[in-house]
């Protein structure tokens, strides 16, 4: 359940991935938590190099977040609407690269 949202975006040229949040669930009610990230940006290419997982815990506790307290359900919903109002493209974080067109994506963790 746990999957981080991100956004491919074009910026002066070069293509950034913009983390817009992530949730997933928690032993505690309300049984779920939206993370969501302000301005937090990184190059493609550093994120394709280095992965999704070393760049959230590196640089995602230097920028601002917002946390809301869930349900399961909502959290649910929040993954099917996230994109004003459609559902972010499922993608496994193997499959990034820099050819990913722009776009929302909604990526699970690494196993």
């Amino acid at each position: 359940m746990e999957k981080t949202i991100i956004s491919v975006e074009t910026i002066d040229g070069e293509k950034m991935c913009h983390f817009m949040g992530y949730g997933y669930l928690s032993d505690i009610v309300p049984s779920a938590q939206l993370v969501e990230y302000c301005g937090f940006y990184l190059p493609l290419s550093f994120v394709v190099e280095r992965g999704m997982a070393h760049c959230e815990s590196e640089y995602g506790p230097e920028v601002k977040q917002y946390i809301t307290d869930l349900m399961e359900e909502e959290l649910i919903e929040v993954y099917n609407t996230y994109d004003n109002g459609n559902a972010p493209v499922p993608m496994d974080e193997s499959a990034m690269s820099m050819a990913m067109p722009e776009g929302v994506y909604i990526i699970p963790p690494k196993n």
